[in-house]
């Protein structure tokens, strides 16, 4: 049994510690990747958030998986912010089927997830 776990520990470690050796930092990343990452003007206010990766710029938030929630029409919404902060209540716009444009009231209380630790968003 020790010996699977340790392989197991010794596997994870590895994994992990490539990633941070040699996957770049948001900061870095998000300079050269900001043109895939934004589809409007690469000189905008907007554009220039990503690339820095500004906190006190406009939220920029990429939602890449919706979940129904036990309430009818709530979702719990995943996803990666590359500029901004996330506070609630947020209003967005999010591009649907066919490039339809929907107004959806984002969040009430924001949640930090980070494995199978949650806390508090910032400001709650």
């Amino acid at each position: 049994m020790n010996a699977g776990v340790n392989t197991k520990f010794t596997l994870l470690q590895a994994l992990l510690e490539m990633m941070i050796w040699h996957l770049p930092s948001p900061a870095t990343a998000q300079k050269y990747r900001v043109e895939n990452l934004y589809e409007g003007p690469l000189d905008d206010q907007y554009a220039n958030a990503i690339r820095t990766c500004d906190s006190k710029g406009p939220l920029m938030l990429y939602v890449s998986k919706m979940i129904p929630a036990s309430d009818k029409g709530r979702f719990f919404a995943f996803g990666r912010v590359f500029a901004g902060t996330v506070r609630g209540p947020i209003f967005s716009l999010i591009r649907g089927e066919a490039g339809l444009l929907h107004l959806f009231s984002m969040c009430r209380a924001p949640r930090c997830l980070m494995g199978f630790l949650q806390w508090p968003g910032p400001g709650y």
